[in-house]
């Protein structure tokens, strides 16, 4: 497979930091993925299209320094085959970043082909992983080919690798060991081109202890592993954030000053999926009026429940640095985001508590 790599300036939306990166463009015409199949693009050539086709990846929003330190460690890792391991709560952008890593990688003309391992019933889950030959079972009537194979050249994206049953991780074992997938039913298999990026909210290393993932599965995958922050330790990107999805959708009209104070203070537990369609939703509820107010957010973000007990929220058996983080991140959260008031709490400067929220998880310390 021809890689050609063209430079551009891959700037970071709210920083003054730029990274690099690389940016390959197709013909006019080309193949795109639709629910996980593929559809014809008219004028297509065959080849199926890059995960940006047209454009440079989205430049990634934000400016915390937990934030940044991730966007730069992808960038290292995206021109390597080293597979990667996307750490996260629901909602951070763990997609979106594994996106940014195909888009930078030599495989950015290939394929980016995703799949959500906890949305399908295994036996489909299967299926549309490693594919079909006809008369494998009732209702094959014609060889199908998985998703994995049609990914040859490119990235696979498997979202929530966690929730993969165990059946399911020992054929996957294979594929990473053999470089090479046997669909159901068939007897000979077919050479795999791939790179792996998995994605998961879980503690992968608790279920590895509890033996709900195979511990030679989890070392495959996780060749390097990168930490998405939650949106709470990202205070100074919110204002950003919410500035972005409303310019994206064409809306001019302001926020009251009592919305974006509760915009503010809320500790945004689903993250940037929740602050982008909490914005959705008041979009839509405010319309013909001059501004979108505090009414028309939704009664979780304007009456918050209080955080889990912090007892809930400590990882399986935790190190005393991540003892802490998760701490600080639970006092933040009860203080619905005001750091000021969140030092004062831990009894440290807010100075001390920045740089704290500025490292790395110390789990996913390296």
């Amino acid at each position: 497979m021809e890689r050609v790599r063209r430079p551009f300036h891959f700037p970071v939306r709210g920083g003054s930091e730029e990274l690099p990166g690389w940016f390959l463009r197709t013909g006019e015409g080309s193949d795109v993925q639709q629910q996980g199949r593929w559809q014809r693009v008219p004028g297509g050539t065959g080849r199926r299209a890059p995960a940006f086709p047209h454009d440079p990846p989205t430049a990634p929003i934000g400016r915390a320094p937990a934030f940044t330190r991730v966007l730069m460690q992808a960038h290292r890792v995206a021109p390597t085959e080293v597979n990667v391991l996307l750490t996260g709560e629901t909602g951070t952008g763990k997609e979106v970043l594994a996106r940014i890593i195909h888009g930078e990688s030599l495989r950015a003309r290939g394929p980016f082909v995703s799949i959500n391992c906890g949305a399908l019933p295994e036996g489909i889950l299967e299926g549309e992983l490693f594919g079909v030959r006809r008369g494998a079972f009732t209702g094959a009537v014609a060889d199908r080919e998985g998703l994995l194979v049609a990914a040859a050249g490119g990235t696979f994206f498997l979202d929530e690798v966690g929730e993969m049953p165990p059946s399911l991780q020992v054929r996957l074992l294979r594929v990473l060991q053999a470089r090479e997938v046997l669909p159901v039913g068939g007897r000979v298999a077919t050479p795999l081109d791939v790179r792996f990026i998995a994605a998961t909210h879980q503690d992968l290393d608790a279920r590895v202890a509890e033996g709900n993932f195979r511990e030679d599965l989890f070392y495959r995958l996780h060749g390097v592993q990168l930490h998405l922050p939650p949106l709470r330790a990202r205070a100074e990107d919110l204002e950003l954030l919410i500035r972005h999805f409303l310019q994206q959708a064409g809306e001019d009209r302001p926020l009251t000053p009592a919305a974006a104070a509760a915009l503010s203070s809320y500790a945004w537990p689903g993250n940037i999926r929740e602050l982008e369609h909490a914005l959705a939703g008041a979009r839509a509820l405010s319309r013909g009026e001059a501004s979108i107010g505090l009414q028309h957010l939704p009664d979780r973000v304007t009456r918050p429940a209080p955080p889990r007990p912090v007892q809930e929220v400590v990882p399986t058996h935790p190190t005393l640095a991540a003892l802490e983080r998760t701490y600080i991140e639970w006092v933040l959260a009860v203080e619905r985001g005001n750091r000021t008031r969140a030092a004062r709490v831990l009894g440290i400067d807010p100075s001390t508590l920045h740089r704290k929220l500025a490292r790395p998880f110390p789990d996913d310390a390296s």
